[in-house]
């Protein structure tokens, strides 16, 4: 018995996915600023003892930073003590724009403590 091609198609069309929605385009001289303006704000957090060597966003390249809705960055730095990390990590996890802080790495050298520290970032409307 033949195959009725219209029920077919119909079968087929049924089973297929829902088309995958296309990702945000994010207008890149919008989003350079943004990380611009947010090295300054993550500087402004730290305590006095403290310096950041490295702000360094993980997605490189034009794609990741007009498409990419979370941003992750790396920051690497040293403070007088313990107390000031925690000080800093305190202020990035009160960050309503930032999720996921963590504290990846600390160590001592000579007389600072140096740390590695992860944070998402997400760009959030003003209101």
């Amino acid at each position: 018995m033949p195959a009725d091609a219209g029920a077919l198609a119909w079968n087929l069309a049924a089973n297929l996915p829902d088309p995958k929605p296309p990702e945000p385009v994010i207008d890149l001289a919008a989003r350079a600023k943004a990380v611009y303006e947010l090295n300054s704000r993550v500087k402004a957090m730290l305590p006095d003892s403290a310096t950041l060597d490295t702000f360094e966003p993980r997605e490189a390249g034009e794609p990741a930073m007009r498409q990419a809705e979370f941003l992750t960055f790396d920051l690497h730095g040293s403070a007088r003590s313990n107390a000031d990390i925690s000080q800093f990590l305190r202020q990035l996890t009160n960050q309503p724009d930032f999720s996921n802080v963590e504290l990846v790495r600390i160590r001592r050298e000579d007389d600072r403590m140096v740390f590695d520290i992860m944070v998402r970032w997400r760009e959030v409307e003003a209101p």
